[in-house]
């Protein structure tokens, strides 16, 4: 069981966790990309795919569930053995995840590690200070 890396998408969401069938559960073992992730639910092989994606969430749902909890879910945007995970970058999760957690220096400090040239500076300190109700 692997784990793919998702495109990112302007949703919000700060994870994504996908679980890649065996080719034998696999709609189409020879794509890539997001199409790779697609579990083939059709009649030829319909007990083989339930048993193989019963299998997989049994491993995997305990991990998910640790995401869940602020503290893993941080520790996992931030490790570098965990990429996959990440929506966008491990500086911006962390930025985002911890916004309401982090004082301001703590904030700042982390920003001033993103290009300064990238407009999510501005947004995000716009959405930081309206949140602690620096602005309407």
């Amino acid at each position: 069981m692997s784990i793919a890396l998702p495109e990112v998408k302007e949703s919000g969401a700060l994870a994504s966790y996908s679980l890649m069938p065996p080719d034998s559960a696999a709609h189409d073992p020879a794509s890539s990309g997001v199409f790779r992730t697609r579990w083939a639910f059709g009649d030829r092989n319909r007990a083989e795919v339930g048993k193989v994606l019963g299998e997989a969430l049994v491993a995997e749902v305990p991990r998910i569930r640790q995401l869940l909890v602020r503290e893993n879910l941080l520790a996992a945007i931030q490790s570098p053995e965990t990429p996959s995970i990440r929506r966008r970058g491990a500086l911006k999760s962390e930025l985002l995840l911890m916004v309401d957690d982090y004082p301001r220096e703590k904030l700042q400090d982390l920003l001033s590690r993103i290009d300064e040239d990238d407009p999510f500076i501005e947004l995000f300190t716009r959405w930081a200070d309206m949140r602690r109700g620096l602005l309407p």
